[in-house]
């Protein structure tokens, strides 16, 4: 079984192969990255979106790494941004912009990206990996037992099925 999850992630995930991570945003808990060609979407609410042709949600832990460093990842919320380190009684992470992890992500896609996706690859427990170019990795690894969803897949404005891993499972 844990062999067939793997190919299924990574044939799901090749689609990626070519495209270019070119932003990324949070909510709570839940980071965005989108890839491949930019589109405007307009949401169930009305209002209009950049996005890309490609997002991808993640709601477990991730980092980007480079070499043996990280440049950023999930844990980072868990900080407030640099300028901010004075306020850190008040700090509230679930606000956007106000955490480490912004701070460096913002500095990350400022200044690094556009980079394309060059491989990509899985593993047993619904983790993976995408390469990027120069180097840079985006991992993403399931850090609970529960049956939350740890990420999803899907194309903005299409109607096509979302491909969603909770828990174990792979819908």
């Amino acid at each position: 079984m844990s062999e067939e999850l793997k190919d299924r992630i990574v044939a799901r995930f090749s689609c990626l192969c070519g495209k270019a991570l070119w932003d990324s945003t949070r909510s709570v808990n839940l980071q965005s990255f989108q890839f491949g060609e930019r589109q405007r979407i307009t949401t169930r609410l009305g209002d209009e979106k950049e996005l890309g042709e490609y997002a991808f949600h993640v709601m477990c832990a991730w980092r980007i790494s480079i070499g043996s460093g990280i440049l950023v990842a999930s844990g980072d919320r868990n900080e407030p941004r640099a300028k901010c380190l004075e306020l850190r009684e008040e700090f509230d992470w679930t606000q956007p912009h106000g955490t480490l992890c912004d701070e460096k992500m913002e500095m990350f896609i400022n200044n690094v990206c556009p980079l394309r996706v060059q491989a990509v690859s899985g593993d047993d427990m619904g983790g993976l990996r995408l390469s990027l170019e120069g180097g840079v990795l985006l991992e993403v690894f399931p850090d609970n037992s529960r049956d939350d969803e740890h990420w999803r897949l899907f194309r903005p404005g299409s109607r096509l099925p979302h491909l969603v891993f909770r828990g174990r499972v792979l819908e």
